[in-house]
């Protein structure tokens, strides 16, 4: 995609739609596959490995996805400056995020290694767990530093359109953390076996290794390397940072209220036992993986309308988000009609416990019922975050999952007696309110532009 190309027709929007979205789409996949991978392959060490890794997990996600959405603001920001050919803008923003993203990633750090000990003490864990999630959450503290500062370069490259490259290296990353997972969890070689743990250092591992390749990619590959964006030393200018993060800070409450909603869904989950906590876990991974089309579709929309709105042509816009709703719709159809009657084969996956068998299987039924309305939410989320109108998608996502999912959730769980699977079916409600929410909003953004 170039600063000057336009697409006059719905098949040439089409094609840009997909040749955009489809390498976001298998990043996402790489990105969710590293921590179904922690999941996965924990579930065949035991139960106990498996709910500790879990319960950290639950903790651990709402963190690292709020930092990564803070930082995924640099996506609409750069994007709106390439439509309109400001490529020194581009340069600056790019060198202070690193920055800003270091800081972002090591106060994180320190929120794990303070507030995650407290939080498991109240959790009413069995010792075993409570060992195993502590040291998982002390190692992947670690991750977060180091993968925002990823998360930068990938935003950079991303905004140029350049998904395709991001793809690549992201596709490295994911059998490199099966790798290392394979190592530390069941030991090689010199490498004693670290069980649960273990997972948390392959993905240190995975993450550290992509770092270097991004890097590299920015410093040397054209057109990144135009940019010289490590070319020397900038000096800091936190007073330049808000302007990135005015856009990017109400992205990342909005994806903490999306994500700590299963934080907290998981540790309400935990007071059910065990093996509910690892079948409601592995549950969770499959929504993850699950929601990688969804939310390459939102991505892919982010940049689009943002990079028309920045050329000047709002009715371009509207054209891709509408292509990117039928798109989602059509591709949650399909996961659908297919995972359903394979949840017991996906079931396996996870573990070979016939009870735990059981239970994860009628878990993915819930995962499946949440794609279905997380095609609907995403696009429309990726469409307001390219028209830079986050903060309404931040309130309105609080209302959804706070307001609605969650208390209806405790009403079914609790008092309905539904047990845990209570909590799933409020949460799903929760974002059918949050579709119909967004959609009204977007019509009066639209409105602004004349559309």
């Amino acid at each position: 995609m170039t600063q000057t190309e336009q697409t006059f027709s719905f098949r040439q929007r089409l094609k840009t739609f997909i040749v955009v979205m489809l390498p976001v789409l298998i990043t996402n996949i790489a990105i969710m596959s590293v921590h179904m991978s922690d999941t996965m392959m924990t579930g065949h060490v035991n139960s106990v490995e498996l709910a500790g890794v879990s319960v950290a997990g639950n903790i651990y996600m709402p963190l690292f996805v709020t930092c990564l959405g803070i930082v995924s603001g640099l996506s609409p920001v750069i994007a709106h400056l390439y439509g309109n050919g400001n490529s020194a803008e581009i340069r600056r923003v790019v060198r202070q995020s690193v920055y800003w993203a270091l800081l972002l990633g090591l106060t994180g750090s320190l929120i794990i290694y303070f507030g995650v000990p407290p939080l498991l003490d109240r959790l009413d864990l069995e010792p075993r767990v409570w060992a195993v999630a502590l040291a998982y959450s002390r190692v992947m503290m670690l991750c977060l530093p180091v993968s925002m500062l990823m998360v930068s370069m990938r935003e950079f490259m991303n905004a140029l359109g350049c998904t395709r490259i991001t793809m690549l290296i992201t596709s490295l990353t994911a059998p490199l953390n099966i790798l290392f997972n394979y190592i530390f969890i069941f030991g090689w070689g010199p490498v004693e076996a670290m069980g649960g743990v273990g997972a948390a250092y392959g993905t240190l591992a995975a993450f550290c290794t992509g770092f270097v390749i991004h890097a590299l990619t920015v410093r040397w590959m054209t057109p990144f390397a135009d940019y010289r964006i490590f070319d020397s030393v900038p000096r800091p200018q936190p007073g330049e940072w808000p302007k990135a993060l005015k856009i990017g800070l109400p992205i990342g409450l909005a994806m903490l209220s999306e994500t700590s909603i299963f934080g907290a869904m998981g540790l309400f989950i935990a007071t059910y036992g065990t093996l509910i906590v690892g079948a409601s876990q592995a549950a969770f991974s499959v929504t993850s993986m699950l929601y990688a089309i969804p939310m390459a579709c939102s991505i892919a929309l982010t940049i689009l309308v943002g990079f028309e709105l920045g050329a000047g042509r709002p009715d371009d816009a509207v054209s891709y988000t509408r292509i990117g709703q039928r798109v989602s719709l059509l591709a949650a159809v399909l996961l659908i009609g297919s995972v359903m009657p394979l949840r017991h084969e996906v079931a396996t996956l996870f573990t070979t416990e016939p009870e735990l068998l059981e239970l994860i299987a009628g878990f993915v039924t819930y995962a499946a019922l949440m794609n279905a309305a997380d095609a609907l939410n995403a696009p429309l989320q990726g469409a307001l975050r390219g028209y830079k109108d986050v903060k309404p998608v931040l309130v309105l996502s609080i209302i959804s999952f706070w307001v609605v999912g969650l208390p209806l959730g405790w009403i079914l769980a609790e008092i309905a007696g539904q047990g845990a699977y209570g909590y799933w079916q409020g949460v799903i409600t929760g974002l059918f309110v949050g579709f119909a929410l967004l959609a009204v909003r977007i019509k009066k953004v639209r409105a602004k532009y004349g559309e």
